[in-house]
């Protein structure tokens, strides 16, 4: 009987995994892991379903710009992604999005705001939005750029959200869940295609 997928099974953010020295499980693992994503993904699917282009606007339109003394994740991963879907990453957001990327990958967490050289994390670790940012840069970058680096990341930053599904609430919130979980999904599906694999 196969294992269930292992990665969620407790929270995440409370206690990360590193993920270190992960060995490949094979078919049987990769059915579990899209048999659990796609239970997730009906859980938190909102009845009423915006666009994501609708999304991305709703994105743009709300995201105000913090002028305090320290950088706002959420405000600042909000313009990443709006800029990746309308093809206007820039040099600068390549730079501050590098920077998430590494401080997720080191700690498994992010906090709401960082020092403006990202030396100090201020404020609350449990602000799911600014994984779902992350998440959905990551996918964004991936789809464009093909770099496995970007859907590695995806893949983890996803796990932590799979593992707090029950305390995420924002309709919103919930959307970008939703598309990140289809774009992951489909990018994955394409991945093993272009490798010539069956599962």
């Amino acid at each position: 009987m196969p294992k269930p997928y292992p990665y969620s099974q407790k929270n995440l953010i409370d206690f990360p995994i590193k993920y270190q020295m992960t060995s490949f499980e094979g078919k049987e693992f990769l059915l579990e892991f899209f048999k659990f994503r796609l239970k997730i993904s009906e859980k938190i699917k909102p009845k009423e379903i915006i666009s994501f282009k609708n999304l991305i606007k709703y994105l743009e339109e709300t995201n105000k710009h913090y002028t305090g003394p320290n950088i706002s994740t959420q405000s600042q991963l909000a313009t990443i992604v709006t800029s990746i879907n309308n093809n206007s990453y820039s040099d600068n957001d390549k730079l501050v999005f590098e920077k998430y990327l590494k401080k997720f990958e080191i700690r498994k967490i992010l906090f709401d705001e960082y020092t403006k050289d990202f030396s100090s994390n201020l404020g609350s670790d449990k602000n799911y939005r600014n994984y779902l940012l992350l998440s959905l840069s990551c996918i964004l970058l991936y789809s464009k750029q093909k770099n496995l680096k970007f859907l590695n990341t995806c893949l983890k930053v996803n796990d932590t959200l799979c593992s707090v599904v029950d305390s995420i609430y924002n309709k919103i919130d919930k959307l970008l869940f939703f598309y990140s979980l289809e774009f992951e999904n489909n990018a994955i599906l394409d991945l093993i295609k272009s490798k010539g694999l069956k599962i």
